[in-house]
């Protein structure tokens, strides 16, 4: 299981770049409010956390060294 998070955590760092840049280009033709946007990148930005956190939890469990 700690494995499937190491490779889930590169694919979550993939989405969230994605995610971002499309945003981006929603606000910048004004097809999105500013509020609501700055919840959308927090919400990516907690999300790629969690990833985070659980990569060095898999990390941990699989005996490697912190980064």
């Amino acid at each position: 299981m700690a494995s499937i998070a190491k490779q889930c955590e590169e694919q979550v760092d993939a989405l969230e770049k994605k995610l971002r840049d499309k945003h981006i280009s929603r606000l910048s033709k004004g097809k999105c409010e500013p509020t609501a946007g700055v919840l959308f990148l927090d919400l990516l930005v907690n999300l790629e956390r969690v990833a985070d956190h659980a990569d060095n939890i898999a990390g941990y469990v699989l005996g490697e060294e912190a980064p």
